[in-house]
């Protein structure tokens, strides 16, 4: 095994990630199908908040994906979500 060690930072490093992050979206939205039907078939409001909850639990995975891809393909600095802030009115 001493062949197949990732070293950091490298090529296979960044699709390593990849695919660990990818894999973890898939699980987390396949266990949240079935989560949401049972829970619009009981009809509880305590449990659509754990629904929302959860779901809003998988965009950070969701985000971390799209950061990926963008680092690996060279797509150099994020824009400034809030940039508009630090600009002068």
């Amino acid at each position: 095994m001493a062949g197949n060690e990732i070293e950091p930072g490298g090529e296979a490093a960044e699709v390593s990630r990849h695919q660990l992050v990818l894999s973890g979206l898939i699980i987390d939205i396949l266990i949240q199908v079935p989560e949401t039907v049972a829970i619009i078939l009981s009809g509880s409001a305590i449990l659509v908040s754990d629904a929302i909850k959860s779901a809003n639990e998988i965009l950070a995975p969701f985000f971390a994906l799209l950061i990926i891809r963008r680092v690996t393909a060279g797509g150099g600095s994020l824009p400034m979500i809030t940039g508009w802030a630090n600009s002068s009115h």
